[in-house]
């Protein structure tokens, strides 16, 4: 199972956390079961506080507790991908991104030791919305051949009868043009196009109130989630897609 970076995620964070960071560090843990039997695991969690070698065992368990599935289990992953793509044109780098993946559910009332390896800073407005694997670090590190970008207009309400409207981005790195690359492409610029021209007809209507009517919100609530549809049609593609939360 992939972790899936979403704006969802990331807009459910920031309600929680005054500094938009995040972490992702690697832990050594033992755990001991009712039998006794002793599990070691290195594993990455992902979390919001800064870790620290000198933690005691209390307050690791704090920190995984943060992501826990239930009072007992906590999530880990097995394998972290690390992107840094550069541009093949003008070797500019867009900086260092991070990918978690193959889940791992550990019982926090049986870990009994738990040593920091490593720690990895992010954040939370911005980072990697493609689905990522160890497999695909091999292209990953190709330079980037092309670009493309799109604002996606997503109502924080989610309701039918609110709008709050944050402006996330999605930042298309190609390494490697397809078929069905070049037609999703299209295909979201046609969507853009006729968005802007839907979104012209309800502001000549609505005038001012164009924004809180009930079809603007019905309009904006169906958008997004069309367009997130054909980007996880590139998860198969030599693309990787970055976002920026628009916060």
């Amino acid at each position: 199972m992939k972790k899936l970076m979403t704006i969802a995620i990331i807009l459910t964070s920031l309600t929680a956390y005054s500094e938009y960071n995040d972490y992702y560090t690697k832990v050594d843990i033992v755990t001991q079961d009712e039998q006794g039997t002793l599990s070691e695991y290195q594993v990455y969690h992902y979390g919001f506080d800064r870790p620290n070698s000198s933690f005691s065992l209390q307050k690791w368990i704090e920190l995984f507790a943060y992501n826990r599935e239930s009072d007992s289990v906590a999530i880990f992953f097995y394998n972290l991908v690390v992107y840094s793509p550069k541009m093949i044109s003008s070797g500019y780098s867009f900086g260092d991104h991070y990918a978690l993946s193959d889940t791992v559910r550990i019982q926090i009332n049986q870990i009994i030791t738990v040593n920091l390896i490593e720690s990895y800073q992010g954040s939370t407005l911005d980072g990697i919305f493609s689905t990522l694997s160890p497999d695909d670090a091999e292209w990953m590190t190709s330079a980037v051949i092309d670009t493309a970008f799109f604002t996606v207009p997503f109502n924080m309400c989610g309701r039918e009868d609110c709008i709050d409207i944050l402006y996330p981005t999605f930042y298309l790195l190609i390494h490697e043009h397809s078929e069905r690359t070049e037609e999703v492409i299209a295909t979201l610029r046609s969507m853009a196009a006729l968005h802007a021209k839907r979104e012209n007809q309800l502001k000549n209507l609505y005038e001012y109130k164009s924004k809180s009517s009930p079809e603007y919100i019905e309009f904006i609530n169906a958008y997004y989630p069309m367009v997130e549809a054909f980007l996880r049609m590139l998860d198969t593609e030599k693309v990787v897609i970055l976002y920026d939360s628009g916060w």
